[in-house]
């Protein structure tokens, strides 16, 4: 199961990151912009993934929980990135008031 959901990802990631470095041509501010979030959100989805994987081996017996510390700052940083993505796409700026 792992492989068949990573390798497509990983290769939307590693394609999004070799358009984005210029690879074949130059692209415009707007088109970076594009593939830093389909990178961010492959990453993002591919964390999901891992952490499917990982509650189905603790559910399985095979992995032991050992807390740790969580660097916030970039998880709501990350959030943020995809969230403001999608409210400029829907024209939901910071000032619009609730329904």
């Amino acid at each position: 199961m792992s492989h068949e959901l990573r390798t497509p990802l990983n290769a939307v990631i590693g394609f999004s990151e070799s358009l984005e470095s210029g690879i074949f041509g130059a692209l415009t501010a707007r088109q970076k912009a594009y593939l830093r979030d389909i990178r961010s959100a492959g990453k993002y989805l591919l964390g999901l993934i891992n952490d499917i994987l990982d509650i189905s081996k603790v559910e399985a017996g095979r992995i032991e929980l050992r807390p740790d510390w969580v660097d916030l700052h970039g998880v709501i940083r990350d959030c943020l990135r995809l969230v403001k993505a999608r409210a400029r796409c829907g024209a939901i700026s910071a000032n619009a008031k609730p329904l």
